[in-house]
């Protein structure tokens, strides 16, 4: 795998400095993205062959976030993986992975997509359409669509369970798909903070 494949996603690192974390409406959400990995990337002892499809399915509070201008993070309160062909893996400590979202203006659309704790690694789609109107500091349901272009970096995501470590990179070549959503009723009782998974479509693969 190569690492800083695409300069838009070193352009968020390179803004990130230390500020205070800010609150805005207070809400749980529950994310979901579906991405695809590079060959290369690895699961525990398990090397990735070919580019592999992926879901990322958490649940973070919209009120807690750090604005760093760029983009705000929101830390995940809880974070499964599934990974195709070898099943779900559950985050060891998800507030160490954040949902990356990046300021509107940057771009001119909106950008989002899944970070570690000193955004140094991770990725983000750009999207043409949203559901919804986006600000990046104050996220609300919504569904992003119309995939322009995905930024990433190599992360690294520790599993609970003694799985080892998701070491991975998003394939830059293809689209990301993702969806904000509020839980669905007697989730947060039944489940915790977690959310029932929500697949929001196959993921389609683009030629290189």
């Amino acid at each position: 795998m190569r690492n800083w494949k695409f300069g838009l996603f070193a352009a968020v690192c390179a803004v990130v400095v230390s500020i205070p974390g800010q609150t805005a409406r207070a809400g749980v959400l529950v994310f979901d993205s579906d991405v695809i990995v590079e060959a290369g990337s690895s699961v525990g002892a398990t090397t990735l062959n070919a580019d592999t499809a992926v879901h990322f399915h958490g649940s973070f509070d919209s009120s807690v976030f750090s604005d760093f201008g760029f983009a705000a993070t929101y830390p995940f309160t809880s974070l499964s993986i599934t990974v195709s062909g070898l099943g779900t893996f559950s985050a060891a400590n998800p507030s160490d992975s954040n949902v990356l979202a990046v300021n509107e203006l940057a771009f001119g659309f909106p950008a989002i997509g899944l970070s570690n704790f000193g955004v140094t690694g991770g990725y983000y789609g750009l999207f043409g359409t949203t559901s919804e109107p986006f600000t990046y500091t104050a996220l609300t349901p919504n569904v992003f669509s119309d995939p322009l272009f995905t930024a990433s970096a190599e992360i690294t995501i520790s599993l609970a369970g003694g799985a080892g470590d998701f070491h991975f990179l998003v394939a830059e070549y293809e689209p990301t798909f993702t969806k904000l959503s509020i839980p669905e009723p007697g989730t947060l009782a039944v489940f915790g903070i977690g959310g029932v998974a929500l697949l929001i479509g196959r993921v389609r693969r683009r030629n290189r």
